[in-house]
């Protein structure tokens, strides 16, 4: 039974992966418009046939609910998406955050399931981090810079990250009360998370 749930978690993922075959901002010129977006704000590749992942235009892949999956059966591919810690004061055990589709207004559990593409022309890597400053910079395949200013409380967050990782740039749930701080980068191969602002 194990090896069949395995089986067909694979063939969920791969399906997932096909949607970015055709990426919507692929081209050169529409990379340069999406990099003038906010950069904590994300796209829809497409959904899993079984419901049980979605893939983002960073090529990564988030872990859906069963509970969800009817919700996000019409999510159309270029909604956009902004990934939040989660709000819900109830336990939801390996779902940490959250994911909100702006063109629906629903909002949905998730959780990380695949790294960012390393091959993407959408993933960002760390550059370098100067832990005086509380500076970080994320580079992309394009060679674009991404300059971040970290919140004073969130250096220790910092401790295992390394040149190279592959940051998510999610959004802080509590921006609204630290509007210097809106965005979170989330560090996908550590899992180590912090809050920033661009």
């Amino acid at each position: 039974m194990k090896k069949l749930s395995i089986i067909f978690a694979s063939i969920a993922l791969s399906a997932a992966s096909l949607f970015g075959m055709h990426h919507p901002f692929d081209d050169v010129q529409s990379f340069q418009d999406y990099q003038h977006k906010t950069q904590d704000t994300h796209y829809l590749l497409g959904v899993a046939i079984d419901g049980r992942c979605i893939e983002l235009e960073d090529r990564s892949t988030w872990l859906v609910p069963r509970s969800a999956h009817h919700i996000i059966a019409n999510w159309q591919k270029g909604d956009p998406l902004f990934v939040t810690p989660t709000t819900s004061w109830f336990c939801r055990g390996e779902y940490l955050h959250d994911l909100r589709n702006l063109s629906t207004g629903e909002t949905i559990p998730i959780k990380l399931d695949c790294c960012p593409d390393k091959n993407g022309p959408y993933t960002k890597f760390v550059k370098s981090i100067d832990r005086g400053s509380r500076r970080v910079v994320l580079i992309n395949h394009y060679k674009a810079t991404f300059t971040f200013d970290l919140h004073p409380s969130d250096n220790a967050s910092l401790d295992d990250w390394e040149l190279g990782d592959r940051v998510f740039v999610a959004t802080n749930k509590e921006w609204w009360s630290e509007p210097s701080h809106r965005m979170l980068l989330i560090n996908t191969e550590t899992g180590s998370q912090t809050r920033a602002s661009e």
